[in-house]
């Protein structure tokens, strides 16, 4: 189904979600919803659907295992993520900042939160600092995947300097990243989870 929402940004996750939506044989196109005032942009994208029994056998196995929260305030990004990750099976719940995603935590504890780090109301910063400080017996079934524009040393510098600790995450994923990839750090955390268990 169709549907708009009017939102702000540089537009530089476009990029990135170009990238994500043509690796997954899809295209995305902007057009001006209002040709005669040349105000504002829409953004398209189709992606193909290709079912098997055996995709399909394979998503249902994904999606009993694992629950993600994806949080991040581009828009773009956080839908395209969400779709790549919905297509392998995983279910998904989206937060578009920090304050967003401590909501969440309070509902349900996922398998693994994939975390952008700049974002508004509550960085991913303070979010990392929130969960270290709460009781970590219940969020130890947690794995947490960083996926950002900013650099891994200066993140883990930043943190250290912080809090005196090391960034509590599983993984680093630096934007942008092709869905294949994204897709098997993913599987690859939650196999180092299942082992530990």
């Amino acid at each position: 189904g169709m549907k708009a929402e009017e939102v702000s940004g540089a537009g530089i996750g476009l990029s990135v979600s170009k990238k994500i939506v043509e690796a997954h044989g899809g295209r995305i196109w902007a057009e001006s919803p209002n040709p005669e005032t040349g105000v504002g942009t829409r953004v398209n994208f189709v992606l193909p659907k290709v079912i098997s029994e055996k995709a399909v056998e394979e998503k249902l196995e994904l999606g009993r295992k694992a629950i993600i929260i994806v949080a991040d305030d581009d828009p773009q990004m956080l839908n395209v993520t969400s779709l790549v990750l919905e297509s392998h099976g995983y279910t998904v719940l989206k937060a578009r900042n920090g304050h967003e995603v401590m909501g969440k935590l309070d509902q349900v504890i996922p398998d693994v939160l994939m975390l952008d780090l700049l974002m508004p109301v509550m960085d991913g910063f303070e979010v990392l600092k929130q969960i270290s400080e709460q009781d970590l017996t219940r969020l130890m079934g947690m794995s947490i995947i960083i996926l950002s524009a900013v650099k891994e040393g200066s993140s883990r510098q930043r943190y250290e300097l912080e809090t005196r600790s090391p960034l509590p995450i599983a993984d680093y994923l630096e934007k942008p990243i092709s869905p294949p990839a994204l897709l098997q750090r993913v599987e690859k955390v939650l196999q180092s989870k299942t082992k530990r268990l």
